[in-house]
């Protein structure tokens, strides 16, 4: 995510709209970034996951 364009705002609009979302359904977002996404992908215990991921991205 980038930081909004707006200098006393460091969410995007889009960000806390879909956070704002999501708490009206009792769901919390944990945001991750690539490397952190990597970084799970590569443990053992994730193989399947990362055969999805690694599948979606192909199409």
């Amino acid at each position: 995510m980038s930081e909004s364009t707006k200098k006393e705002r460091k969410k995007p609009e889009y960000q806390i709209e879909i956070e704002n979302f999501a708490k009206e359904l009792n769901i919390e977002i944990v945001w991750k970034t690539t490397s952190q996404i990597e970084f799970q992908l590569i443990k053992p215990e994730n193989k399947y996951y990362k055969n999805i991921f690694l599948r979606m991205m192909t199409y």
